[in-house]
Parts: C-alpha cells; sequence; structure tokens
C-alpha cells in the first residue's frame, strides 16, 4: 500500500488516535533490535553510556519517527506547516522560557503534595507498584547523573535535556494537541486531554499532577504561539534546569545550585511568580495578534 500525505486526515478522531497508537507500537518494535544490541554488546550491564544511548534510540523512534509518520498520514500541508515548524522571534522563545521558569514554584508545591497522595489498603498492590516503578525510574537516573565527568555531565544535559525536550514536543504537541484540536471545538479541552496523556505515558504517578499542569502550559504556548519551537525551548529549559539543580556527582559541591533544589518559597511568591507564568502566556499571544494583523 503507497503511502499518500494526508491519506488519513478526514479520519474521525478516535480512529486517528488509534492509527496512532499502532504506529508507535510498530516504532517501539522497530526499537528493539538496536536496544537488544545495546544490552547485549554493552561491557557493564546498566552502565551510564548504555543508558544514555537506549534513552537516545527510544526518542528517536517512539517519539520522532512516530510524529514523522503521523503528519504525513494525517495532514495534507508539508511537514513544517502541519507541525507549526517554522521560525519564531526571540522574544516569544525568551517568554516560553521564562513562562516555564516562573510555573517552577507552583508545580514542586503541587509535587509534594501529589507525593503524600496513596491509594486506599484495598489497593494496596497499586501502592507497592507505583512504589517500585518511581525506585526503578530513580535508580536509572541516579546512573546517568553518577558520571563525574564534563563530558557525561553535557551529554545529560543534551540527551535528557535538550533530545527530549524536542522528541516529546514534537509528538505529543505537534500531533496529538493538533488533532484534538482540529476535532474538539473547545481547544482549552483538548489542551487539558493532551497534557493528561503526557504526563500518563511518563507512567510517574507521584509527579502526575504537576506534569498534567507542565504540560498545560506547554500546550498553551504551542496553542497561541502557533510554533513548536517555543515549547520545544521551553521544555528543554525545564529539563535542563532540572538536571543541573538535582544532587548529582558534578554538582555536589555547587552552593548555589543546592541552595535552589532546597529553597522553600512563600505562598505570596509563588502566586505572583503564577500571574507572572500566565502573563507570559498572554504576551506570547499579544505578540502573534499584532504579527497576524501587521
Amino acid at each position: 500500500m503507497i503511502m499518500v500525505k494526508g491519506m488519513y486526515a478526514e479520519k474521525s478522531v478516535f480512529s486517528k488516535l488509534l492509527i496512532l497508537m499502532a504506529i508507535v507500537i510498530v516504532c517501539m518494535i522497530l526499537a528493539m533490535l538496536p536496544l537488544a544490541l545495546i544490552m547485549l554488546l554493552s561491557p557493564v550491564k546498566n552502565s551510564p553510556i548504555s543508558l544514555r544511548t537506549m534513552v537516545i534510540i527510544q526518542d528517536l523512534f517512539i517519539f520522532i519517527l512516530s510524529a514523522y509518520i503521523a503528519q504525513n498520514l494525517f495532514f495534507k500541508e508539508p511537514i513544517c506547516e502541519a507541525m507549526d515548524i517554522k521560525r519564531t522571534s526571540l522574544l516569544t522563545i525568551i517568554l516560553g522560557m521564562a513562562a516555564i521558569c516562573t510555573l517552577t514554584p507552583l508545580t514542586d508545591v503541587i509535587g509534594i503534595w501529589n507525593e503524600k497522595l496513596q491509594f486506599p489498603e484495598s489497593l494496596g498492590w497499586l501502592n507497592q507498584w507505583i512504589e517500585s516503578s518511581e525506585n526503578s525510574a530513580q535508580q536509572t537516573i541516579n546512573i546517568m547523573l553518577g558520571s563525574t565527568s564534563w563530558s557525561g555531565f553535557i551529554a545529560n544535559l543534551l540527551i535528557i535535556g535538550a533530545l527530549a525536550g524536542l522528541s516529546e514536543e514534537l509528538f505529543f504537541r505537534g500531533i496529538i494537541q493538533k488533532i484534538l484540536i482540529k476535532h474538539i471545538r473547545n481547544p482549552h479541552i483538548a489542551i487539558f486531554i493532551t497534557a493528561f496523556i503526557f504526563s500518563a505515558i511518563h507512567f510517574e504517578f507521584l509527579e502526575f499532577v504537576s506534569r498534567l499542569l507542565l504540560g498545560m502550559l506547554l500546550g498553551y504556548l504551542y496553542f497561541y504561539g502557533k510554533s513548536i519551537w517555543i515549547p520545544i525551548c521551553a521544555h528543554a529549559t525545564n529539563n535542563v534546569i532540572s538536571l543541573i539543580i538535582t544532587p548529582c556527582a558534578m554538582n555536589k559541591n555547587w552552593a548555589w545550585a543546592n541552595t535552589l533544589y532546597t529553597i522553600k518559597v512563600p505562598t505570596i511568591l509563588i502566586i505572583i511568580s503564577t500571574i507572572i507564568s500566565v502573563a507570559c502566556i498572554y504576551a506570547i499571544y499579544r505578540l502573534r495578534l499584532k504579527k497576524a494583523i501587521f
């Protein structure tokens, strides 16, 4: 069967999501071969280098390749237009980065509250599964962050920070959100559903609500900015800052990083920073509107 650009453009939203799920499954299967080779050929099991390589492969196949195939099937426009891969002003990029940075105090507080949530005793098995999953994920992160060389630290910033921001935004905002907005009249509902899927697919219950809020922010940056580069840069900024201040072998002597990681922000400042974040999104909307008018 020959793949024609936009051949499924008129399908229902439910059909598109099912097809997208099938695309992701196929890409996951394609990724298994290089992942298996890495596991077999790696001299040290779960070494930082092998784990970083596996993350790169997962991002390339599951998110970027899936997004590329999906945009060919669901959109008739050229790829740059279909996914809004277009130039935007430096000011909108800076505003997007500022929006996600100023939302951090709120997401941190929500994250602390989220960590305290537990299911009833009747669902104790679920609590155990969540705890086991979180511990496993934390062990993987600890191994990757355990590098004592600058090359390893920079590799983490590029792979876990920049590449993750690029690949996830192309997939979630560039494909899923755009599909939902086309079929759902209310864009706010579409942005919420996309953010919900974005948070759920990470399988980190203890950060679910804070990541949901983060996903909504990225969704609004994309929706109002009309350029995928705005949420990509904002997402990458959030990841990079988190990596820099998360305790690891490289930053253990960085007093300023340790201070940022442990600082307790007063409630009034959380409210002010959240308002600033919303103001940044509104400024992006006004800039885009002004450009459209003139």
